[in-house]
């Protein structure tokens, strides 16, 4: 931004100075709007939020001229990660768009792939119901045929030949599915150590149970000392279930909310339910003993 106004790059700090210094000036006032549209906000979350809160209050000065459009891939945004009193100043306007549907994606598919003859119907109807019913992401969908249009490509060079054969079936289809959503997700929860996983889990099902997006700290342990009970491990203290919140939070498998401490304190799954589940089915050491 700094760079489309003053032609120039500084470094992040004078260039945060001089943006601040831009938008709180009252010779704003002979200067054209501008519009910013930020793609992946989510991407800009941090720790004390230094960032996102200095770029959400240039558009919320009274004399600025910025209009700042965000895309983010949750739809309360905003309320995980400022206070009421803050998201309240903003004067914040939402715009929620659902995930595509089966029949949506299916659709965008077909159109995609009209000039293409080797997928087979049964396998775009696959791939638009597997993915409808998990994340409703098009651009998952249109990834996985183009991996099987790569698959076929590098394994038979049909596609140089002009042959009109189908070539992409339900097994093709099924099997680059399960390997997108095996990786990497599930496979970093299984390398894993044995308290990651199960405190990970019981934040899952506590959630679940409560039918709150955020669990208690104080639930999620008492949960996850009488799932380790059933794997004779007695000996769990605080020090290293908080240990344990802490490497996980590090890695972004979860979110700490607000200030609050100790047992009081929320967390929330900052991974698609979807991959969680899918790693309690395969994960052979915990779950038949999950509470």
């Amino acid at each position: 931004m700094l760079l489309a106004l003053y032609g120039k790059f500084l470094s992040d700090r004078n260039a945060m100075d001089r943006l601040e210094e831009y938008f709180s000036t009252k010779s704003l006032k002979n200067k054209e709007f501008i519009i910013l549209l930020i793609d992946e906000v989510d991407q800009l979350v941090t720790g004390k939020q230094s960032l996102l809160y200095r770029v959400l209050n240039w558009a919320a000065q009274p004399i600025s001229k910025l209009v700042l459009l965000t895309v983010a891939n949750t739809m309360d945004l905003p309320e995980r990660f400022f206070t009421y009193k803050n998201c309240s100043r903003f004067g914040l306007t939402r715009l929620s768009f659902m995930p595509y549907t089966n029949s949506q994606l299916h659709t965008i598919i077909s159109n995609r792939l009209s000039s293409s003859n080797i997928f087979k119907k049964e396998a775009i109807q696959l791939c638009s119901q597997m993915i409808g019913s998990s994340t409703g992401d098009a651009r998952t969908a249109l990834d996985i045929c183009r991996m099987a249009v790569d698959h076929v490509s590098r394994d038979s060079g049909v596609l140089n030949s002009g042959s009109t054969e189908k070539l992409v079936g339900l097994d093709l289809i099924q099997e680059i599915i399960t390997c997108t959503f095996r990786i990497p997700v599930v496979e970093i929860l299984h390398a894993s150590s044995f308290h990651m996983r199960m405190f990970l889990y019981c934040v899952y099902y506590e959630t679940r149970a409560s039918e709150n997006e955020a669990a208690r700290f104080g639930k999620v342990k008492k949960r996850h000392i009488q799932n380790c009970l059933v794997h004779s491990i007695a000996d769990v203290s605080d020090t290293i279930i908080q240990a344990v919140c802490s490497r996980l939070a590090r890695a972004r498998f979860i979110i700490i909310e607000g200030f609050q401490e100790g047992d009081s304190m929320k967390i929330r799954l900052n991974v698609d339910a979807f991959y969680i589940e899918k790693a309690i089915k395969t994960d052979a050491d915990i779950q038949t003993s999950l509470l």
